[in-house]
């Protein structure tokens, strides 16, 4: 009843004028965001408002955050933590210091669980770190998350792992980083060979019926000039 009480009316200048009554209003948002969804909603537009300095919104989405995380309301986590990431990735007068928070905060998995997951967290922190200018310890990061990719079973690991490895050939700047990156490359390197050996490759059938006289048709769809001009090539490949 208070914040339905509250939302009727501009909160007075309170004797200070009109910043005076915005703090007034965040306030008291901070107070009702636990109970009342509306209070979260309003909230989350204060820290999305251009015009509030960049740690006041900080501030605000730190203890919208919070709330949510009381009430369960995950998808409104996962929202804040974009929200929070998107501000301290922008660049700006405090940008070291919100990559700061933004990295002890995902430090802290009690801070984003369950609405982030792992890998988000990780990918997150590596960004942060290479903003930050520590690409080694970005790096090293990316070491476990190589390894467990290469454990996994399953038939899209090796393509993500090939991927995590692009980027962690970026990130190795020490001798001991790219010494790890030749060695994580002969490792990927021999587990795609064995699954080539182990299953053959459709592109190998392929070859092999053609050799055996099969014939292979490429269709285009659309057939404008720009395509035509490859087609004698094409059928010569």
């Amino acid at each position: 009843p208070l914040f339905e009480l509250f939302s009727q009316h501009a909160p007075p200048p309170h004797g200070g004028g009109p910043e005076a009554g915005r703090e007034l209003e965040l306030a008291f948002l901070v107070r009702c965001a636990p109970y009342v969804e509306a209070a979260r909603q309003r909230l989350a537009a204060a820290g999305a408002r251009a015009d509030l300095p960049a740690p006041r919104r900080w501030e605000l989405l730190c203890t919208l955050l919070d709330a949510q995380r009381r009430v369960g309301d995950e998808a409104g986590m996962r929202a804040t933590l974009d929200a929070l990431e998107a501000l301290a990735h922008a660049p700006g007068e405090a940008d070291r210091d919100l990559l700061e928070r933004w990295r002890t905060l995902l430090e802290r998995p009690a801070q984003y669980e369950p609405a982030w997951s792992g890998e988000d967290v990780l990918w997150s922190r590596v960004r942060t770190l290479e903003l930050l200018g520590r690409d080694e310890e970005a790096f090293w990061l990316l070491v476990p998350f190589f390894n467990r990719l290469l454990a996994e079973a399953t038939p899209q690991a090796p393509a993500a792992a090939e991927d995590l490895l692009a980027r962690a050939r970026q990130l190795s700047t020490s001798p001991a980083a790219r010494e790890d990156v030749a060695k994580m490359t002969a490792r990927l390197r021999h587990r795609q060979e064995a699954e080539r050996a182990e299953q053959g490759w459709p592109e190998d059938r392929v070859a092999a019926q053609l050799r055996a006289g099969r014939s292979l048709r490429v269709l285009f769809v659309g057939g404008n000039e720009t395509q035509a001009r490859h087609q004698a090539a094409l059928r010569a490949a």
